[in-house]
């Protein structure tokens, strides 16, 4: 029997190709031997870093494999250290007077309280932003709430006239028009609470609502309704594991996760697969947790442009768990395999869910693996990076904290628009890295 060690290089190579990238990098602190190989070679070293750093291959960019290597690095080298390349202003309507704004798929949406709801495509700024922006008119009468996902062409904007009817209407990103593959370009039901969120994974859109608490799930292509869920609690959050698993988060008991499926393919219905306790408070505290709220980074159906995109199982969630009054909100940070765990679970039960007690600033941004959140000063933003903590091939730096300087003009108040709370300046910094 042939020893491993004493396999051609190029034989060796192509049988860690086809370990996933956990266990590649599991036998490379096996053997010296293996080690090398995959250090010294630019497939499995680009396998490597994409698992690192969340990525997947586009399959847009025929560039030669040690290319993309290279890019991948330099990528998180400028995460870092945040050295951007570019810097391009583009003027917007105020985030102050928004109504709902989005960035999904490298494309920002932005609707004010004017007709001209606008687009910003960030990976085609080029030398001139201008073009880059897409205005489109659309009807602002009781409009509440939009959904979108670039790579399907798809636009989800959510009416809410109060008078126990709602609609959700299903137009094309380009062009505004009712989108071909909607199985109707207008569905609407009845409800008796107000929209809390409206969320979109592949063919399925989800809103949900408090006061009462209620998540309702469409198959948008089809127009059926595949989940009506009512809860006893007024305040509910959620958001999609894929598009056929989801998070529900509410303030039952002392704050709870519930982990949902939906049934087979073109059923109606949900399995409720485990649900996450959190711990009572101390018995010095009166008070209880008035909302659960869940954010992560938007579901694209399709890959996104460029060479890279980001991977969905490697997505964070950031959580936020509220209390009334003058309590100091707790957060939470929690990897997608921290759900999936429990989703592999054939029988629904109860856990009690632990964390590390961290107190953080009330509000913040997100995106994929990093969190981005204000400091007391309110015109800088720190990033809390969970991705690895150096690039291969890149010098660590000594210093831990890098200070670069504020994007953000000094003359006038700034607070983040995300739960509205103050004035923001109309016009977007885009950063490129």
């Amino acid at each position: 029997m042939t020893n491993f060690a004493d396999m051609p290089p190029e034989v060796l190579c192509h049988i860690l190709s086809l370990l996933d990238p956990a266990s590649m990098l599991g036998f490379s602190s096996v053997s010296r031997a293996w080690h090398q190989t995959i250090t010294t070679s630019p497939a499995l070293q680009y396998a490597a870093e994409l698992w690192k750093n969340g990525l997947l291959d586009a399959g847009l960019d025929p560039s030669p494999v040690a290319d993309k290597l290279q890019a991948l690095v330099k990528r998180r080298r400028t995460w870092q250290t945040l050295q951007w390349r570019s810097e391009t202003v583009v003027d917007v309507a105020s985030l102050h007077n928004c109504f709902a704004y989005d960035l999904v798929g490298g494309v920002f949406a932005l609707q004010g309280r004017s007709p001209d709801f606008s687009t910003l495509s960030l990976p085609h700024l080029g030398a001139n932003a201008h073009f880059a922006r897409h205005p489109l008119g659309i009807e602002l009468e009781k409009f509440e709430d939009f959904a979108m996902d670039p790579t399907q062409d798809l636009f989800v904007a959510l009416y809410y006239p109060g008078s126990g009817l709602a609609s959700l209407v299903f137009r094309t990103l380009s062009s505004h028009e009712p989108h071909p593959c909607a199985g109707e370009s207008k569905i609407t039901f009845p409800v008796e609470g107000l929209p809390q969120a409206i969320r979109l994974a592949d063919d399925v859109i989800g809103v949900s609502f408090v006061q009462p608490g209620r998540l309702q799930l469409w198959n948008w292509r089809t127009g059926v309704l595949i989940v009506d869920h009512e809860s006893t609690t007024e305040h509910l959050d959620f958001q999609f594991l894929s598009p056929r698993s989801f998070v529900l988060t509410s303030p039952l008991d002392t704050g709870r996760i519930d982990l949902f499926t939906l049934t087979a393919h073109g059923a109606v219905g949900t399995s409720r697969v485990a649900s996450l306790c959190f711990p009572e408070l101390s018995e010095d505290l009166e008070e209880e947790i008035s909302a659960v709220r869940i954010r992560s980074q938007p579901l694209c159906a399709h890959p996104t442009s460029g060479r890279f995109r980001p991977a969905n199982e490697r997505r964070v969630f950031f959580i936020v768990l509220e209390y009334p009054d003058d309590l100091e909100s707790l957060y939470l940070v929690v990897h997608h395999r921290t759900f999936m765990r429990y989703m592999r679970e054939s029988a629904c039960s109860r856990h009690h869910f632990y964390w590390p007690r961290l107190v953080l600033p009330h509000h913040s941004m997100y995106t994929a693996k990093r969190v981005l959140m204000p400091t007391s000063e309110k015109k800088h933003i720190q990033i809390l990076d969970f991705g690895p903590t150096i690039a291969s091939g890149a010098t660590e730096d000594t210093d831990s904290l890098v200070v670069r300087p504020s994007t953000i003009p000094n003359d006038g108040p700034f607070k983040y628009p995300d739960w509205i709370l103050g004035t923001m300046r109309d016009r977007i910094v885009v950063l490129g890295f």
